[in-house]
């Protein structure tokens, strides 16, 4: 079995606020709590982020990634190329 955390999510009110106010605060500790209770990758909805997805996705990989090595996935419609692989 592979467990996925899927507590990053925008319909979720308080994600909502967090992203509007770039709060890496939030979640880098909603990142750490999804892996401490045995998540072995993060997923990552954060809507299709039409008009600030260049600037948004990058900015959260780098937030979490600051505090959790685990992979991530982003759950949307299309999806930029964060950096090269």
């Amino acid at each position: 079995m592979y467990i996925l955390g899927e507590n990053i999510h925008i319909i979720s009110d308080k994600v909502k606020a967090a992203l509007a106010e770039r709060d890496a605060k939030f979640f880098q500790e909603l990142a750490v709590k999804q892996v401490e209770a045995g998540a072995q990758a993060l997923d990552l909805n954060l809507g299709p982020r039409k008009k600030d997805g260049e600037e948004v996705f990058p900015w959260m990989v780098e937030t979490v990634e600051k505090v959790v090595d685990v992979p991530l996935s982003f759950d949307r419609p299309t999806c930029w190329a964060l950096r090269p692989v």
